[in-house]
């Protein structure tokens, strides 16, 4: 991954590791979305909807865009579940 908008939980040249079949979320989760503005990006799940939509955010708000800006993510959005991180040295 790239940037600090993850700090502290994710550092700039981590490797995250997939589960790229998940069927629920929730509330805390890390996933990685294909989001139709930024691309591939890295965020926090802040909320998620009756349609199953997806509010995200990142960690370190200082850095990150906001959950406004991200808006509504749809669930076939979701490239993988975040489960694991490899840091860079």
């Amino acid at each position: 991954m790239t940037g600090e908008s993850m700090l502290p939980s994710f550092r700039d040249g981590d490797y995250v590791l997939l589960w790229c079949w998940p069927k629920r979320f929730r509330v805390g989760q890390c996933v990685v979305v294909d989001h139709p503005d930024f691309g591939i990006i890295i965020k926090r799940v802040k909320q998620v909807n009756a349609d199953l939509s997806l509010v995200l955010h990142g960690d370190n708000a200082k850095h990150s865009t906001n959950s406004e800006r991200l808006g509504r993510l749809e669930k076939n959005a979701v490239v993988g579940l975040v489960i694991g991180k490899v840091g860079c040295p």
